[in-house]
């Protein structure tokens, strides 16, 4: 059964409503306080604009940008949000190793998560152009982790909550093709995100103590998306999903 547009679009002013929610009350209460919410939306939304980007009936190139728009919109709000904009004015270069960390956390997060749904496909079809996206977007991660020091000093949380990140997202859109009650669905994702947040904070202690509630936010938001948002085809196996060329106009 195709979902109705209303509902889609209801569901995305509701989506940025609460995400304006988020960030006035990031910028009242700073950063620090109100993380779990924060990164919880962007880090769910994130993977649902790649959901959608792999998923996607509309055959254009431009859709695939999307992601990386989104990631650059959000790393800029989030360093501006650090200290209310003083962060760039008192420390610039601490900003900037910030910056480019949140930076090449997302876009490797971009990168495995598209190379993750793919291989998701039984029917899989790779041409030039996808294997020259795939290059493209991992010499321009790789440039960026380079320049960003602060990743070297902290690569094991850092590859942790990327693995977090794509794995929740990905086991997200295999229950979802269940055909199992929503409610099991819904637990399901739950319980995946509270098994990965307890991970991360055994793994870390206090310093991640935030993990869990961040992964039940991304839970929640990926299941309601997936559920009524209509990105991926009602009940379609995944080897059905047209897998389209970059090429293709």
């Amino acid at each position: 059964m195709q979902r109705s547009p209303v509902i889609f679009w209801l569901l995305l002013a509701a989506t940025l409503a609460v995400d304006l929610v988020a960030v006035f009350w990031a910028y009242a209460a700073t950063l620090d306080r109100t993380e779990a919410l924060y990164f919880g939306l962007a880090c769910s939304q994130l993977s649902l604009i790649c959901i959608w980007t792999s998923f996607s009936s509309a055959r254009r190139f431009w859709r695939w940008l999307a992601p990386f728009a989104f990631t650059l919109a959000v790393v800029v709000l989030t360093i501006l949000l650090y200290e209310r904009g003083q962060a760039w004015l008192r420390e610039p270069a601490i900003a900037f190793d910030m910056a480019m960390a949140y930076l090449g956390l997302w876009i490797a997060q971009i990168m495995l998560l598209l190379v993750g749904l793919w291989l998701l496909r039984e029917r899989w079809q790779f041409s030039v152009m996808h294997l020259l996206a795939v290059m493209t977007v991992g010499g321009i991660a790789i440039v960026i982790l380079r320049e960003a020091d602060i990743i070297q000093e902290i690569w094991i949380p850092f590859a942790l909550w990327l693995a977090n990140n794509v794995l929740l997202a990905m086991l997200a859109v295999v229950i979802h093709k269940t055909a199992w009650k929503p409610v099991l669905r819904l637990a399901a994702v739950v319980s995946v995100a509270v098994a990965f947040g307890l991970i991360i904070t055994m793994f870390f202690g206090l310093g991640q103590s935030n993990a869990t509630a961040i992964n039940i936010i991304q839970a929640i938001v990926l299941f309601v998306w997936l559920e009524f948002g209509g990105l991926i085809p009602e009940r379609l196996a995944l080897s059905e999903v047209p897998a389209d060329s970059l090429a293709e106009p």
